[in-house]
């Protein structure tokens, strides 16, 4: 069974994530002894990941043109990965006691730098998303009718949250942590993480619906 499950599309991309993942960590490791070949290694393997992701799901099953579906998807999960990935990089070393002794200037310098990377994935992140409903629903109507579309008006409202208290740490945080109100950018940093993963749960309900499905 194994060996059948292996031997299709599916099992193949399965292999070439496992296979990306394991070239993920190398990268990383070389890259935490200082060796630039690491960065390389690990951008390398960020692509195979996106591109085996996109090979497991809807992308590649579906009646839509394959060769604008799966960079879609390739697009869409490499973009949510830097957003929220450093999202969730931002809150670890915020939170962090050596960070926060430093005062509210580092925190300010480390929104500052996250917006400007938020900025650009975001943006691709929901232009890729949005062509991969379109692939995917087969009318607009299917968007309130069916259980994919349900689950996808989820996620959509949670983007949305996301990216509005992205927005607004933008324009905020750094100003009220140089004010001293440290605690106060923790909190709004910690909220957005907390519907950041409410999306990522929202996706993985999504990847496993049928968006042929009726109500």
């Amino acid at each position: 069974m194994a060996t059948s499950v292996l031997s299709t599309v599916w099992g193949g991309a399965l292999m070439l994530q496992a296979t990306g993942a394991l070239a993920a960590v190398v990268g990383f490791l070389l890259a935490l002894r200082a060796r630039r070949v690491g960065w390389n290694v690990a951008l390398a393997s960020v692509v195979v990941i996106a591109f085996s992701a996109a090979c497991m799901g809807h992308p590649i099953a579906g009646p839509r043109p394959v060769w604008v579906s799966v960079p879609a998807d390739m697009l869409h999960v490499a973009s949510v990965g830097a957003w929220v990935g450093t999202l969730l990089v931002l809150a670890r070393i915020s939170f962090s006691a050596d960070v926060r002794s430093e005062g509210g200037g580092a925190i300010a310098a480390l929104v500052q730098a996250f917006h400007r990377v938020a900025l650009w994935s975001a943006a691709i992140a929901i232009a890729s998303g949005t062509l991969s409903a379109l692939l995917r629903l087969q009318r607009l109507s299917d968007l309130f009718t069916s259980v994919y579309g349900t689950v996808l008006l989820v996620k959509i409202g949670a983007v949305g949250v996301v990216a509005c208290m992205g927005a607004w740490n933008a324009r905020t945080a750094g100003r009220r942590a140089q004010d001293g109100k440290v605690p106060s950018v923790m909190l709004t940093i910690g909220a957005e993480v907390f519907f950041a993963a409410t999306t990522l749960a929202a996706t993985a309900v999504l990847v496993a619906t049928d968006p042929r499905g009726g109500t």
